[in-house]
């Protein structure tokens, strides 16, 4: 009897270091990837170790931003899009109420909005992006490729506005 509960604890105290170090895995391959990119065309990638990204673009007066979540899948990175709603808050004077709907939020926070902010955030070029042009990415190296809808990496180089040489389309890791 005394083997048994002697084989028993040592099996429970393998069974625990295995799941440490296959956590400890997990944790620092989702440490290692989580950080700031960018590519040649405007664009800014921030993976965030708690699972969550915020992707900005910009182009002269032009922006967009997406926030959402991200996981990893052996060197895939899978992206999605959590957009973010305000409340427009609308009175109508004719029934006497206060109508609402949801419209997409100008900045990364919830709040209530009135006509007056809706519209002009409406003037801005730019805004939220609820669907991004891409949600899969292969990591290699410190370069996050595009994965394109046929399933192949997005590898061609390209030749920007203004530009003479054309670069590659993938996101490379900046010091944070």
């Amino acid at each position: 009897m005394m083997n048994m509960k002697c084989i028993s604890h040592k099996y429970i105290m393998f069974v625990l270091i295995a799941i440490f170090f296959v956590a400890e895995k997990t944790l620092d391959a989702q440490s290692s990837i989580s950080g700031n990119y960018r590519s040649y065309f405007g664009e800014k990638l921030e993976l965030r170790s708690d699972s969550t990204f915020i992707y900005n673009w910009t182009f002269d007066l032009a922006s967009s931003w997406s926030i959402g979540e991200w996981y990893k899948s052996d060197n895939f990175i899978f992206l999605k899009v959590t957009p973010v709603y305000d409340t427009l808050r609308v009175s109508d004077g004719r029934l006497n109420r206060e109508l609402d709907s949801f419209v997409l939020s100008a900045d990364q926070s919830s709040g209530v909005i009135t006509i007056e902010d809706f519209v002009s955030s409406q003037l801005s070029s730019g805004g939220q992006l609820t669907d991004i042009r891409f949600d899969k990415l292969f990591r290699r190296n410190n370069k996050l490729f595009k994965v394109q809808e046929n399933g192949r990496l997005s590898r061609k180089r390209v030749r920007p506005i203004f530009g003479r040489k054309k670069r590659p389309t993938y996101f490379f890791r900046v010091k944070d």
